[in-house]
């Protein structure tokens, strides 16, 4: 087991919440397509993170064909009770008011959710800047300019994908966290969530 040892972050020590963030779409048109499984994890200095798990009812000829229906009808055993996009919305707005978003390749999915709030007519208040797991763990390992394999720098730093529910947003959320675990040695408690990103002992804070 590695050990993790606390140092100071830039941007987790400014007092900012930090938030895990993947998303998991209807396809990848940008005016067709829709986030459907939206889950976000905030980590907490006492190891206890806290998740939002939120389910938009997707029917199954919405989805493109190939992966992203693959995805679908893999993941929907985790999926929670539907809602609709403004209860998503008002529920994202609080849980990632002032934070700073974390992820992999967290542009397209704070894109994805930038499209949901503005459908709303709502503006998000999270921190506009980002930090992108990919780039903390390629300028780690010194892999020159992107395009990268996500897969490829999670193992070389020591996180194995196949540990985690990959193309699930709660599992990517968790595999995020975990990367960012390992990259800045700071524990915010992701070895306390199961491989779906579901929590493994209580008690733990869920908001879907």
């Amino acid at each position: 087991m590695k050990r993790v040892v606390t140092r100071k972050v830039p941007g987790r020590d400014s007092g900012n919440p930090l938030v895990f963030v993947d998303t998991e779409t209807t396809g990848l048109d940008p005016v067709r397509s829709r986030p459907y499984e939206i889950a976000m994890i905030r980590g907490t200095s006492s190891g206890r993170p806290c998740i939002l798990h939120l389910y938009l009812a997707v029917e199954e000829k919405e989805l493109d064909p190939g992966k992203p229906l693959e995805i679908f009808l893999k993941n929907r055993r985790w999926l929670p009770a539907p809602v609709s996009a403004g209860v998503a919305v008002e529920r994202i707005a609080t849980f990632t008011a002032g934070a700073v978003i974390v992820g992999n390749n967290v542009r397209s999915d704070v894109a994805w959710l930038e499209r949901l709030f503005a459908a709303a007519g709502k503006v998000p208040h999270w921190h506009y800047q980002l930090d992108e797991v990919e780039s903390r763990a390629a300028q780690r390992l010194n892999a020159g300019p992107p395009p990268w394999s996500s897969d490829d720098l999670s193992r070389r730093i020591g996180v194995d994908p196949a540990q985690f529910e990959r193309h699930s947003a709660l599992g990517d959320a968790r595999w995020s966290m975990a990367q960012w675990e390992v990259l800045t040695g700071i524990d915010l408690g992701s070895s306390r969530l199961g491989r779906s990103g579901l929590a493994r002992e209580r008690p733990f804070r869920s908001l879907g």
